[in-house]
């Protein structure tokens, strides 16, 4: 499900028009471009994929108004569930008083995690 970087614009909002321009070995995005919206700020992005056996991370390789993306998802098992964990750095072009900032981050966190939520619980 985290892998199939095409497919976060139907469980992430803010994300559309996603290209994998590299894929590994194993079929795994390196890099992808896509264009993110939330709030005031739009940009078309590139980002660069390492895979782990429970973890993918990314960096920003290209933004205009976005000048930092990077974060990575963790999963691990604990029992019969599954945890995700989810980091996130973000920066932008404009000056933003830092709570504004702050709320961005919390909003793009809680709307990503979410989704993947939502997705993996109606994904048989």
């Amino acid at each position: 499900m985290i892998a199939a970087i095409e497919d976060y614009p139907a469980w992430t909002d803010g994300m559309k028009n996603i290209v994998v321009t590299d894929r590994d070995s194993a079929g795994h995005a390196r890099t992808a471009e896509f264009d993110i919206a939330g709030g005031p700020i739009t940009d078309r992005v590139t980002l660069a994929y390492q895979w782990d056996p429970h973890q993918v991370s990314w960096t920003l390789v290209r933004g205009t108004a976005i000048t930092k993306l990077n974060g990575s998802y963790a999963v691990h098992a604990s029992g019969a569930d599954t945890v995700v964990t989810y980091t996130l750095e973000v920066d932008v072009a404009m000056a933003l008083p830092s709570f504004l900032k702050r709320t961005a981050e919390k909003q793009i966190i809680a709307t990503a995690l979410q989704g993947l939520k939502k997705r993996v619980e109606v994904t048989p």
